[in-house]
């Protein structure tokens, strides 16, 4: 194995080799799959939403209080 295989991708590949699993079964561990990559892409995502509204959040407040410091410097 060139690459470390994913745990839900392992066990997508035994699902779907397993004779024990009928077809409603892998298509239902198919669809849990899909809606657990779905969701955490939406978390991975929101992740750096957050990250990014943050880190503009305080470049604003460091400018205001630069802008700020620097009025009062120029005016008095």
């Amino acid at each position: 194995m060139a690459e470390q295989d994913d745990p839900l991708e392992r066990l997508e590949r035994r699902v779907c080799t397993d004779p024990q699993f009928s077809e409603q079964d892998v298509a239902l561990i198919h669809e849990v799959l899909r809606a657990y990559r779905g969701w955490k892409s939406l978390g991975w995502a929101a992740k750096w939403v957050t990250m990014i509204l943050a880190s503009l959040a305080g470049a604003l407040m460091a400018w205001k209080t630069v802008a700020e410091e620097i009025r009062k410097w120029l005016t008095g």
